[in-house]
């Protein structure tokens, strides 16, 4: 059991690295996914440790929002641009 007891700090850490690997290279996606592994290896790994699993829970959440913000302005700026498009087609004149 003094092994598995080495290992489970070790994966928190790796997955709190990776997080600010994620957080560098600011892919909102890859930011709220990094965000879940770790407050998931906090309950997990060391479920007595709730107070850090609340506080990645926090971040998690927060990470995960500005992430659906963004895929959401994406979508209504992709619905925008083929409206546009649409309505272009429609003012063309018919043969």
């Amino acid at each position: 059991m003094k092994n598995l007891d080495n290992v489970q700090p070790q994966v928190i850490l790796n997955a709190e690295k990776e997080y600010e690997i994620a957080l560098q290279q600011g892919d909102l996606a890859q930011i709220c996914a990094q965000a879940e592994l770790v407050a998931t290896s906090y309950l997990y790994l060391q479920s007595y440790n709730s107070e850090a699993y609340r506080l990645w829970k926090a971040i998690e959440k927060q990470d995960c929002d500005r992430f659906q913000a963004e895929e959401s302005l994406t979508i209504k700026a992709q619905t925008i641009q083929n409206m546009g498009q649409l309505k272009a087609v429609m003012e063309q004149p018919v043969d």
